[in-house]
């Protein structure tokens, strides 16, 4: 069959021959030139996806980075500094998919959108979170402050019976006028020693250190609910201020902890 293909060949006039050796040529470049298109097409498309993937990772540490930031500095412009990356890394993540033919790496590409999304919903909680700590924290600052206002009023309306009484050498009825003084001064003392456990909750978020601090305030408002029937019109009013205040740093205090 060989020699028979050979004797038609041999047959052929040299411009057909010439034309089938020219035909041959371009059939086989016009083949290496498709493979080679694809070939460059691969790279490109590889390349493109290789461009996308640092991207991203670029974006996660910007993330991440903005993230870490915000711990520290509580600042509005790194919280939007985290939102504004995983805004963009959603963007790279669809032009990704996009690029990108095969479904076992799409559904890779769809993990890391989830996971992202996932992580900007925490970060809202979290900062959410946040800010009603500081809010409540402001609050049981304030309520604290006007307790310490009242219970030093008290205290020193209380030194002042006694030096009077005792100019006087008279007694106040039914108690001990420096025992009361005495009294009102471990008001504010206990209200320092609340703030310091408090502080104590909030660093370490401290079981112990809570039910301490709920016997120490239950301690202060008995100890200033008995003080209060000792005193005078004026006084009772402020004490009761005061007893107002101490019930409203608790609530802020109870607020913080379920933020």
């Amino acid at each position: 069959m060989l020699k028979g293909i050979m004797a038609v060949i041999a047959d052929l006039r040299v411009a057909r021959k010439l034309l089938l050796g020219f035909g041959l040529v371009l059939s086989l470049t016009v083949l290496m030139a498709g493979t080679g298109f694809y070939a460059v097409q691969a790279i490109h498309e590889r390349a493109q996806q290789m461009n996308h993937m640092a991207g991203i990772q670029e974006l996660i540490d910007d993330a991440r980075a903005y993230e870490r930031e915000f711990a520290v500095s509580r600042s509005p412009k790194a919280a939007a500094g985290v939102q504004e990356s995983l805004r963009l890394l959603a963007g790279r993540t669809a032009l990704l998919a996009e690029a990108t033919g095969e479904p076992a790496a799409r559904e890779r590409i769809e993990q890391v959108r989830s996971a992202a999304q996932a992580y900007g919903q925490q970060f809202d909680s979290s900062t959410a979170a946040l800010r009603n700590a500081i809010a409540h924290r402001a609050q049981m600052d304030e309520a604290a402050a006007l307790v310490r206002e009242e219970f030093e009023m008290i205290e020193l309306q209380m030194y002042d019976a006694v030096r009077a009484l005792r100019l006087r050498g008279d007694h106040l009825k039914g108690s001990d006028p420096l025992t009361l003084a005495e009294t009102a001064s471990g008001l504010t003392r206990r209200l320092l020693d609340l703030r310091l456990i408090e502080h104590r909750y909030i660093q370490f978020s401290n079981p112990a250190a809570l039910q301490e601090w709920n016997d120490l305030y239950d301690e202060q408002h008995r100890i200033a609910s008995n003080l209060i029937q000792w005193l005078d019109e004026g006084q009772k009013a402020e004490l009761r201020a005061g007893l107002v205040a101490l019930n409203n740093y608790r609530e802020a205090f109870l607020q913080f902890q379920g933020a």
